[in-house]
């Protein structure tokens, strides 16, 4: 998009179409749109003649790369993985007789449904999947000099090695709870690597033994982000006894509540932390004792989030797989999974909006109207199909962010000529997307 000079602007003429230019100057004010059938790209057609000085951002923005949210949405991270829990006995099973706990949290938060182990059912890869997030193989195997044992370790970074490198926090501050296991171990890359690997917790093993540690660690090390693993499901399940299996279900339960509560009742926890509880696997469908091949009952899966930077009572219908868990991490947390190739999942993140007193649209912050100010300084702030700058406050870009998916773009801007006409009339306060 051009301007007529620099400063002020005479007519205006864009298609969103892949195609912005200028109009020549003309006297009327009117304003069309077309929009296309659902499913194709929106297109805006806008002829207007105004006067006035060319609008002009509001801070010295320098932008961000695409697909990178503008600002951290939480100060802290738990990360549960419940190993091998079958999404029929956990927050599938229509009554949820089994996870009362997590029940409870979904109103708070966003469960995704479906969500997909789409390549490896076993536990050996989906964990370090979940942790890396990418299907990469690791490197399997070597010898493991510390455990004194044949191990594995990622071909890629996990998900602690960038938030240590990239937000330069020591191991304390990066805390990964286990059992009595050698763990399976992150990257050796340069770049990241043994440096920047989480601080491993070994403990006497069991759900309740790793919760204690956990908790323990929470109380007195208080890291930024923490991983708990607990393994009993996955054990109960593979001793083919229902009884213990169901029971084993309930107590990972129960820890995840405690959980959450111990949270919320600490001052530097409280309000400032986000949940997120997954599993690697799930288990036969018509054989709970097993798992590892490609049935439904193997690879649906729960991802259940719930805290700062997460919507609340959601129930997002987007397919998610494994690899998506680490990258969102990393947006909730304010850095980027470089290697992964798994994406963010925008649709379950709220950006602080719905509590942010504005206009959507009103770009300029001028109070409203929604007018051709707030669209100029759309055009020139964002160039149309630009993240959002990251030194901008909260309510600019709520304001900004019309499809509330955390990147300011040419699909806002659709939006804004189709809402709103670019006319000078209306007003949308606090609007609901």
């Amino acid at each position: 998009m051009t301007w007529a000079n620099t400063g002020s602007y005479e007519a205006i003429y864009i298609r969103l179409d892949d195609e912005l230019s200028e109009s020549l100057p003309g006297s009327a004010t009117s304003f069309t749109i077309d929009s296309r059938p659902p499913g194709t790209k929106i297109v805006a057609d806008v002829e207007g003649v105004v006067s006035g000085s060319a609008p002009s951002c509001p801070k010295s923005c320098s932008f961000v790369p695409l697909g990178t949210l503008p600002y951290p949405l939480t100060e802290k991270l738990v990360l549960v993985v419940i190993d091998g829990l079958r999404y029929t006995e956990g927050l599938g099973d229509p009554l949820r007789q089994h996870v009362p706990e997590m029940d409870a949290l979904t109103a708070q938060g966003t469960i995704v449904e479906p969500f997909i182990n789409d390549y490896c059912t076993e536990t050996k890869c989906a964990i370090p999947a979940i942790m890396n997030g990418s299907w990469i193989p690791t490197y399997d195997p070597f010898f493991d000099p510390e455990c004194q044992q044949e191990n594995q370790h990622s071909r890629i970074p996990y998900v602690h090695e960038y938030f240590r490198r990239q937000l330069n926090r020591p191991a304390a501050d990066c805390v990964y709870v286990l059992g009595p296991y050698c763990p399976w171990r992150p990257s050796y890359l340069p770049t990241y690597g043994p440096a920047y690997w989480p601080e491993t917790v070994a403990t006497s093993g069991g759900d309740d033994a790793n919760w204690a540690a956990a908790q323990s660690i929470l109380e007195t090390q208080r890291p930024t982000f923490l991983t708990l693993y607990l393994p009993e499901v996955d054990s109960a399940g593979h001793s083919g006894n229902w009884t213990t299996y169901i029971n084993a279900i309930e107590n990972a339960d129960r820890i995840v509540g405690e959980l959450w509560a111990w949270l919320q009742q600490d001052p530097d926890y409280a309000g400032s932390t986000t949940l997120v509880v997954t599993n690697d696997h799930g288990r036969h469908t018509d054989n709970f004792r097993g798992h590892g091949d490609q049935c439904d009952g193997c690879r649906t899966i729960q991802l259940l989030a719930v805290g700062p930077g997460i919507r609340a009572g959601c129930v997002s219908n987007v397919q998610r797989t494994i690899p998506d868990i680490a990258p969102t991490i990393a947006a909730l947390l304010g850095f980027q999974t470089e290697f992964a190739s798994g994406e963010i999942m925008t649709e379950i993140l709220s950006y602080g909006c719905d509590d942010t007193p504005s206009y959507c649209g009103d770009i300029d912050e001028s109070g409203g109207p929604v007018d051709l100010g707030d669209f100029g300084t759309f055009a020139v702030c964002y160039g149309l199909d630009t993240p959002y700058p990251p030194d901008c406050d909260t309510r600019a870009f709520c304001s900004s962010d019309l499809d509330g998916n955390g990147i300011v773009n040419l699909n806002d801007f659709g939006l804004f000529a189709l809402w709103y006409g670019l006319t000078p009339t209306q007003t949308v306060p606090n609007c609901t997307r």
